[in-house]
């Protein structure tokens, strides 16, 4: 019997960690090898969840290698730099409050990480994280110390343990040099990302997207093709006996249909770069319903009907739309 929908997540988690020796704070790895039943191995990582959210909020010091370990800069007023004899112990002293911080700054990641995985139902997939990426993710999250930022990476690698491969050592490397500005600036992209495009509203439309923000997105690999104002991207139809199509856009989707098969209808828009739609797969999902009427009614007007439901996973996982509502086109003014 599992206690929390995530539960089979998490062990993947903690198991994934423990193979490769990373998260010691944490410290379930030991523990788990050495329990002589599944339950015992279910309350070791009921605890080691405990664990990390009480890093989270701060209200514990961490463990390392059995002993306490309080975070603090060297003491260094005991010592007299001036002494060589005094310059070892002093090296030993920043050499191990790195380790710690480093250490630290990785069990809040992790942390973070089990936050996004103990709600998730999902069945861990049969392929495991590749060892470069998982290593070369724990060398980035042990350098980052900005709470924001250790929220960022924790979703990188339970995004990886749900779907092994899905982001790429070269987005592990764009995030790595990505600021704490920066990373805001691109998830102020999510409400209008559908369908790997950013809808560009003519005048007739009612709430733009600021062309400074989509340059800026642009600069960071995010959108291409920003200077292009006259780019247009034009959908088909997804089945072939009557015209039926949909555009997701985070916990929403559009459904656009009509009779004829051959119709497409054209959006202008700033295109998502491949490195743009990991990026923003990280991001939690917040969607602007405003600016999905303003799609909608845009695509309305080229003779489709179109409809706006929230989205949702029926009992076999199967992505569903829900309340969907018709979206009608834009009156023209007399």
């Amino acid at each position: 019997m599992t206690s929390w929908p995530g539960e089979k997540l998490l062990i993947a988690l903690w198991q994934t960690l423990a193979d490769k020796g990373i998260g010691a704070l944490l410290r379930p790895q030991q523990r788990i090898r050495d329990a002589r039943a599944e339950g015992d191995a279910l309350r070791i990582i009921a605890q080691a969840t405990k664990d990390a959210q009480e890093i989270l909020a701060g209200n514990v010091t961490v463990r390392m290698d059995g002993s306490t370990v309080r975070l603090a800069e060297p003491d260094r007023a005991r010592l007299d730099e001036t002494d060589p004899r005094n310059r070892a112990a002093i090296i030993r002293e920043v050499e191990l409050a790195r380790q710690v911080r480093a250490e630290t700054n990785t069990a809040k990641a992790i942390a973070h990480a089990v936050e996004e995985l103990r709600d998730d139902p999902s069945e861990p997939p049969k392929d495991q994280i590749d060892e470069d990426w998982l290593y070369r993710w724990r060398d980035a999250a042990s350098n980052v110390s900005a709470e924001h930022l250790q929220n960022l990476w924790g979703r990188v690698l339970a995004g990886e343990l749900r779907q092994p491969g899905s982001i790429s050592l070269r987005t592990l490397d764009a995030l790595r040099n990505i600021s704490k500005d920066e990373a805001e600036e691109i998830g102020k992209a999510k409400p209008f990302a559908v369908s790997g495009l950013i809808f560009r509203p003519t005048a007739s439309d009612q709430r733009p997207f600021p062309l400074s923000q989509a340059l800026r997105l642009q600069e960071l690999g995010v959108l291409s093709a920003v200077e292009a104002m006259g780019l247009s991207a034009t959908r088909g139809s997804d089945q072939v006996d009557k015209f039926f199509n949909v555009l997701l856009a985070g916990q929403h989707a559009l459904l656009v249909e009509t009779e004829d098969p051959r119709k497409t209808y054209s959006l202008p828009c700033w295109l998502i770069t491949a490195l743009g739609k990991q990026l923003l797969s990280l991001v939690p999902p917040a969607d602007d319903i405003a600016h999905l009427i303003d799609l909608g009614r845009h695509i309305a007007q080229q003779g489709f009907s179109v409809k706006m439901g929230e989205l949702a996973k029926d009992a076999n996982g199967t992505l569903i739309c829900r309340s969907a509502k018709v979206i009608e086109p834009q009156k023209s003014a007399d």
